[in-house]
C-alpha cells in the first residue's frame, strides 16, 4: 500500500481534465500496478506470534521500498548498508500493531519510513506520525477506489470520454467481479460490505479503550505500554471517517455495462 497514493494522483489529473491524454499511458500502467491492492482493500495481513517473536528476538524482515530490509534491534541493514535505528523499535512496533491490530511486518515497514524521513523527532512524536501514515495510505486506497467506481458510473452518459470509457472498461471486468479463491468467488461488492462490518467492530473497541484510558499517550517501556484517550481518539476517528469513505464508495455499484 506503500505506493498506493500515485494512483490517486495520477486519477485526479486524469478525471479533472478527462479529455486530455497526456496521463491516460501512466494511468493505466498505474492501475495494473495496484490492481492487487485495490482488490484486497485494507488487507495488510493479521497480527502473527511468529512476526512478534522476530521482532522481540531482534530481527524483523519485512518489504520497505521494494527492497528487502533486515531489522536488528537498534541496526537496519538496507541494501547491505547498516543504518543506525531507535532501540525501542522492536516496542514500538509490537506496540502499534497491538493498536492498529495488524501485521508487525507491515508495522515494522510504516514505522522505518517514518524514522527515514525524520530521523530528529521523539519515540512519541514518530509513532503518532507512522498511525498517522498508516491512515493516509488507507485514505488513499478510498479515494482512489472511489474515483475508479464514480469514473465507471459517469461513463454510463452518452458524452461521456474515452478516458472514462476506458476507466469503466477496466473497472467493470478487472475489479468488480472480485477475486476467486477455494472457496468460491469474492466480489468487490462483497467485500466493501464485510469491511463496514469489521469497521463497526474495531470502532467499538476503540470507543471502548478510548472510555477506559487516560488523558495523554504513554510511549512504551520495557515494562509495559498502555495507550491514552488522546492516542486512541485519533485512531478512532480515522477508522470512522474509512467507514464513512467506504460508503460513499458503495454508491456507484450497481453499474450497467458501457
Amino acid at each position: 500500500m506503500e505506493t498506493i497514493h500515485l494512483l490517486r494522483e495520477v486519477l485526479s489529473r486524469v478525471l479533472a481534465s478527462p479529455e486530455t491524454q497526456n496521463d491516460e499511458q501512466e494511468l493505466f500502467d498505474e492501475l495494473m500496478v495496484q490492481k492487487p491492492r485495490l482488490l484486497k482493500l485494507f488487507e495488510v495481513g493479521p497480527r502473527n506470534p511468529q512476526e512478534q517473536r522476530e521482532i522481540e528476538s531482534g530481527m524483523c524482515i519485512y518489504a520497505c521500498c521494494k527492497t528487502f530490509l533486515i531489522v536488528h534491534l537498534g541496526k537496519p541493514t538496507i541494501n547491505n548498508k547498516a543504518t543506525a535505528v531507535n532501540a525501542d523499535f522492536a516496542r514500538q512496533v509490537i506496540f502499534l500493531s497491538q493498536q492498529l491490530d495488524c501485521s508487525e511486518k507491515y508495522v515494522a515497514g510504516i514505522l522505518h519510513h517514518v524514522m527515514l524521513d525524520n530521523p530528529n523527532i521523539g519515540s512519541l512524536r514518530c509513532m503518532e506520525m507512522t498511525v498517522a501514515e498508516f491512515h493516509q495510505r488507507r485514505r488513499h486506497l478510498v479515494d482512489s477506489l472511489r474515483f475508479l467506481l464514480e469514473a465507471t458510473e459517469a461513463a454510463t452518459l452518452t458524452d461521456a470520454s474515452q478516458n472514462y470509457r476506458r476507466i469503466a472498461t477496466f473497472v467493470l471486468s478487472e475489479l468488480l467481479p472480485g477475486t476467486k479463491s477455494s472457496a468460491g468467488t469474492v466480489t468487490l461488492a462483497s467485500k466493501l460490505f464485510k469491511e463496514i462490518e469489521q469497521l463497526d467492530v474495531v470502532i467499538g473497541k476503540a470507543d471502548a479503550a478510548r472510555k477506559n484510558a487516560g488523558s495523554n499517550t504513554v510511549a512504551p517501556t520495557g515494562q509495559g505500554t498502555h495507550p491514552t484517550s488522546s492516542y486512541i481518539r485519533v485512531t478512532e476517528s480515522e477508522y470512522r471517517r474509512s467507514r464513512t469513505w467506504i460508503g460513499h464508495s458503495q454508491c456507484p455499484l450497481r453499474i450497467p455495462q458501457v
